[in-house]
């Protein structure tokens, strides 16, 4: 085998401890808010802040679902609540033209707004070697002796 292939290049690296750097920072910002209030309020009110404020470091850390964690997650769901609902389609001003050569058609020929199932049928169309009378199918021969 002349080259490594990488393997596993969608797992982040395990840069302190068992965690990644994203999750440390998670958990270094909540440890500073909760060190900024151990400060400012007392003991009663850190413990009623601090908990949720870790939740949601734990949270923000290590949840994930359908396999985006969950800073993503919470970003979808703001646009989609912020955002339109209502879908409109409205055509284009682009030229959609395909340039069709070829003996059966004449030197050059544009066509607007060719869809692929009329591109199909011009494919499955035969303009030459028609035979214009059926022939006899072979296998529907009489007997000989039975003619009237």
């Amino acid at each position: 085998m002349r080259f490594q292939v990488p393997q596993f290049v969608d797992i982040e690296d395990r840069i302190i401890g068992p965690l990644t750097l994203k999750q440390f920072a998670f958990y270094l910002i909540a440890a500073m808010i909760i060190g900024i209030l151990y400060v400012m309020v007392s003991l009663g009110v850190l413990i009623v802040l601090a908990l949720p404020i870790a939740g949601t470091a734990l949270l923000f850390a290590h949840a994930r679902f359908y396999g985006q964690p969950f800073g993503q997650v919470l970003i979808n769901g703001i646009s989609y609540a912020m955002g339109s609902k209502l879908y409109l389609w409205r055509r284009t001003d682009k030229d959609n033209k395909i340039k069709i050569s070829g003996s059966e058609f004449s030197d050059e020929a544009e066509v607007y707004g060719v869809s692929s199932i009329d591109l199909m049928s011009q494919t499955l169309n035969t303009e030459g070697n028609v035979v214009g009378a059926d022939l006899e199918d072979p296998l529907l021969e009489e007997p000989e002796g039975s003619k009237d």
